[in-house]
């Protein structure tokens, strides 16, 4: 079977019921085979969500129905960041205007931590 690539046209809206659910680890080293796709989906939407709206720097799996804890991240180069657990998220807050958790073109004025600590296992792309 042809896997259809994910587009931006995939990603799912602010109040989808997928986006209140808990996602499923990414078995390793079972289902790293996988990874590769969904990551070059992941880097697509981001590229078509720049094109479009001129911001986009990480999309989570689940945002476009892939339930899996896997996010992909274009900051300085891209990265993926497998089964990602914040270990520790600090006290201190500072505002954001947040382009990643809602559906563009709206951006949203969210708190968050100022630095968080996360274990991830990582691929470079």
């Amino acid at each position: 079977m042809v896997r259809a690539p994910k587009v931006l046209d995939d990603l799912l809206q602010l109040g989808h019921p997928l986006l209140y659910e808990k996602s499923a680890e990414v078995k390793v080293p079972e289902e790293l085979s996988k990874v590769s796709d969904w990551a070059s989906d992941l880097s697509d939407v981001v590229a078509q969500i720049r094109a479009t709206y001129g911001f986009g720097r990480a999309i989570a799996a689940p945002q476009l129905g892939i339930m899996k804890r896997l996010v992909y991240m274009d900051v300085s180069g891209p990265e993926v960041l497998i089964n990602p657990i914040i270990l520790e998220a600090s006290t201190e807050m500072f505002d954001v205007w947040d382009d990643e958790t809602v559906p563009p073109p709206f951006v949203v004025p969210e708190g968050t931590e100022a630095r968080d600590f996360i274990t991830a296992f990582q691929q470079q792309m």
